[in-house]
C-alpha cells in the first residue's frame, strides 16, 4: 500500500514544486496531496505545473469538514503545514494529531528578541508547540527563534526552503568563461513592493550617480510605476526561471535591499547561478548564502553610507576576484537542494 503525506501550504512556487519532484523520486510509493492558494489570495500568475505523484487542491474550493474528511479516508502518515497563517490548516492540524499523524510546522521568522517574540515564548504552547510535532525552518536565525520559544534541538529540521540547484548550477557550469562587465550592471528580481527596499535602492543609486550603474528589474507589484521614469533601470515583468536564466549573461551582481524579508529563496537561486550577491543585513538567507567580502557585499538596511561603500567595492571589483565571487556563490549553494529537503521529510515517513 502506497504511503501519503498532505501539504496545507500557502502560495506554491517552483522551488516547491522541485522540492516534491525530488521527493518522490527518492520514495516512489508516495502520494503528495498539496492544497494551497486560489487565485482570490495569491500574489503572483505562477501555476505549478502537473508531476507524477502530487496532486493538487485550491485552498478557496475546501471547507474545513472537506480536509478532514480527507485526513480521515487517506490516513496520511504525514501532514506539513507552512506556518500559522491559515487557521483552517491549524485546525485540521490539531485533528490530524489527535490522530496520532505527524504534524510538520514550518516558519521563517527570525529572531529579533523583542517583545512580541517574548509573548509568543510565554504562549508558544497555544500558538506552536500543540500543533506541530516538529518545526521546519530555512536557517540559523530561525532556529534560533524555534529554540527560543522552547522547541527542542531534535524537534527544529534545518533547510526548508530550497531553490532549484541543478537548474541555476547547469547556467553557472555553462557560463565559466564570462568575464566581468564593463559597467555594474545590478539585478533585483521579485515582487515590486515597499517592503522590498525598492524606494532606498533606487533613491541611493541616484545619489550615488554614477552612469557605470545600471539596475534591471524583473517582476511585478504595486511599485511598478515608481520605477518608470529612470533612465538607469530596465523593467521586465514576472518570468519563468528559464527565462530568468537568459537573462543573467550581462549582470554583475544580484541585488536584494529587503526591508523584511524572513528568507529570500531567491538569494539561494542566483547563488547557485553564480551570481556574486549584494543584499541588506534585513534578508534571512544570507546566513547561508553571502558572506561579506567572500562572494558579495553585506550592507546595513535603510544607512546609505554603508550602501554606497557596498556600491563601490562592487562597481570596482577586478575580473579576478569577481570570477571567485562567482565560484564562491556557486559552492555556497550546495549547503540545500531538493535532494536534502526531500531526504528530511522521508525519514520521518519512512
Amino acid at each position: 500500500m502506497k504511503n501519503s503525506i498532505l501539504i496545507l501550504y500557502n502560495e506554491v512556487m517552483p522551488y516547491n514544486v522541485i522540492s516534491y519532484k525530488a521527493l518522490t523520486e527518492i520514495n516512489n510509493d508516495l502520494d503528495i496531496d498539496v492544497v494551497s492558494w486560489g487565485l482570490s489570495k495569491k500574489l503572483t500568475p505562477y501555476e505549478a505545473p502537473k508531476i507524477p505523484n502530487v496532486n493538487y487542491f485550491l485552498e478557496d474550493q475546501l471547507s474545513l469538514s472537506n480536509i478532514k474528511k480527507m485526513i480521515q479516508k487517506m490516513k496520511y502518515s504525514l501532514i506539513y503545514v507552512c506556518g500559522r497563517r491559515e487557521k483552517k490548516y491549524l485546525k485540521a492540524a490539531l485533528f490530524a494529531k489527535k490522530k496520532g499523524i505527524k504534524i510538520i510546522g514550518q516558519t521563517d521568522e527570525q529572531y529579533y528578541g523583542n517583545f512580541k517574540q517574548l509573548i509568543v515564548k510565554v504562549l508558544s504552547h497555544f500558538l506552536y508547540r500543540k500543533y506541530f510535532d516538529f518545526i521546519f525552518v530555512p536557517g540559523y536565525f530561525q532556529y534560533e527563534y524555534m529554540r527560543y520559544i522552547g522547541f527542542k534541538k531534535e524537534q527544529i529540521l534545518i533547510g526548508a526552503y530550497t531553490a532549484n540547484t541543478k537548474l541555476f548550477n547547469d547556467y553557472y557550469h555553462s557560463s565559466k568563461n564570462r568575464t566581468l562587465p564593463n559597467e555594474l550592471n545590478l539585478l533585483y528580481l521579485g515582487r515590486l513592493e515597499e517592503v522590498k527596499g525598492l524606494d532606498f535602492l533606487i533613491e541611493s543609486l541616484k545619489k550615488i550617480n554614477s552612469s557605470n550603474i545600471k539596475l534591471n528589474v524583473i517582476g511585478n507589484g504595486s511599485m511598478l510605476d515608481k520605477i518608470k521614469d529612470y533612465d538607469f533601470i530596465n523593467h521586465t515583468p514576472f518570468m519563468s526561471q528559464n527565462e530568468i536564466l537568459k537573462k543573467l549573461d550581462d549582470i554583475s551582481f544580484f541585488i536584494l535591499p529587503s526591508s523584511f524579508e524572513p528568507w529570500g529563496v531567491v538569494l539561494h537561486e542566483m547563488a547557485a547561478a553564480g551570481i556574486p550577491l549584494i543584499c541588506s543585513n534585513e534578508v534571512g538567507a544570507r546566513s547561508a548564502f553571502l558572506f561579506n567580502n567572500y562572494n558579495g557585499f553585506l550592507y546595513r538596511h535603510n544607512d546609505y553610507k554603508s550602501f554606497s561603500k557596498a556600491i563601490m567595492k562592487a562597481l570596482h571589483i577586478t575580473n579576478e576576484k569577481w570570477i571567485t565571487y562567482r565560484k564562491r556563490s556557486y559552492e555556497l549553494s550546495k549547503s540545500v537542494t531538493p535532494e536534502i529537503w526531500a531526504e528530511t521529510i522521508n525519514s520521518l515517513i519512512i
